[in-house]
């Protein structure tokens, strides 16, 4: 997306987490300026355009505080410009308890550590036996998971703060009809869903997240679409308000923007192994409007265990109607080998053949 608007024309800033495990000696690519943090609530190491320092205080603060800086040189340039705001919260950091132990929560700001928030754990259900072996073996409690959402929601109220304070300049500025501004995230935490407080699963805790636009005069105030949407309808989304065509010989884009009529029926995820995660295994994923397919995959590449949930009669996929033990609900075979076929034509897609 920088390089691409920056080509346009735009200024372009990042500020906060680029890549986790992007090289600290190297600047982001396409971004005018940056500052760039690896993860951490207080005081965190940061690189600004290559220059190593230290953002003093809580992250998430300092953080919205450079980005409003950078809206602002951006005005004052008379230049549209791209904004990448991407704080440490709502993500969890180990931290050591007085008893020595170490747990996983996020870090609110001194302010909001008692901050009053509802029950948001999830309780376990009863039996797993229709799921893969990995999610047998999950087993994070409701405390757990009420312990995890609590500190999230109370780090993500300064995150809040800071949104309300960009949003309040931009409207100062008088600027907010000539700017889209995109609110959501990568992916989302379990709170003691299927006995987990991480993320990296198919379900929907983990899937789901939050997608809200905002353009004064082109999005009408209390828009809500029911579409279905995927993370790469973003950058398609970003082209089209800012009327980029792309140039002659690039990839095609494998969303859709979201400021059109929707063509997709189906949303695809995938993930790959990686041990650092808890051994998750690989696994891909299409979902309609109300079902849910899922094939996880051994270390061989073959299919290992396959699942199915009527979303609409099983939102919180507690039933998995193809290991459930009754025939008599598993999915029709040609709803099923519809599925499977177009579970792998997405794994493989390019461009349009993505939205289907």
């Amino acid at each position: 997306m920088a390089c691409y608007l920056r080509t346009a024309g735009y200024s372009t800033y990042v500020s906060g987490k680029f890549l986790t495990t992007w090289p600290r000696t190297t600047t982001p690519p396409c971004f005018d300026h940056s500052t760039v943090m690896w993860g951490g609530y207080q005081n965190v190491a940061t690189r600004v355009d290559g220059v190593a320092r230290t953002l003093a205080g809580y992250s998430t603060t300092g953080l919205g505080v450079r980005g409003r800086e950078y809206v602002t040189a951006a005005l004052a340039l008379g230049k549209p410009f791209l904004l990448y705001e991407t704080p440490q919260a709502p993500h969890w950091v180990d931290v050591t308890n007085p008893d020595g132990t170490t747990t996983q929560r996020a870090i609110p700001e001194a302010k909001y550590a008692a901050a009053p928030v509802p029950t948001c754990s999830a309780p376990v259900e009863a039996n797993r036996a229709d799921k893969p072996p990995y999610v047998r073996n999950m087993n994070r409690t409701p405390a757990q998971g009420q312990e995890m959402c609590a500190s999230q929601l109370r780090a993500i109220m300064t995150a809040d703060d800071e949104f309300d304070a960009t949003m309040r300049l931009l409207s100062d500025r008088g600027v907010l009809a000539n700017t889209l501004v995109i609110f959501s995230s990568d992916n989302g935490y379990m709170w003691s869903d299927h006995g987990r407080t991480e993320k990296f699963v198919p379900y929907e805790p983990s899937l789901r997240t939050p997608l809200y636009l905002r353009w004064d005069g082109q999005i009408a105030p209390g828009t809500a679409t029911g579409r279905l949407a995927s993370y790469v309808d973003l950058l398609p989304t970003m082209l089209a308000a800012a009327q980029f065509t792309l140039p002659a010989g690039a990839p095609a884009l494998d969303g859709e923007s979201l400021l059109t009529a929707s063509r997709r029926t189906a949303a695809y995820a995938e993930y790959f192994k990686d041990p650092a995660n808890g051994m998750v295994p690989t696994w891909r994923m299409i979902r309609t409007a109300t079902v849910k397919y899922i094939q996880t995959y051994a270390d061989t590449g073959t299919v290992s265990f396959r699942e199915y949930y009527n979303l609409t009669a099983d939102p919180r996929e507690e039933t998995n109607l193809l290991s459930d033990g009754n025939a008599a609900n598993d999915p029709p075979a040609a709803e099923l080998s519809a599925l499977t076929a177009r579970l792998a034509a997405l794994s493989t897609c390019g461009g349009g053949a993505c939205v289907v």
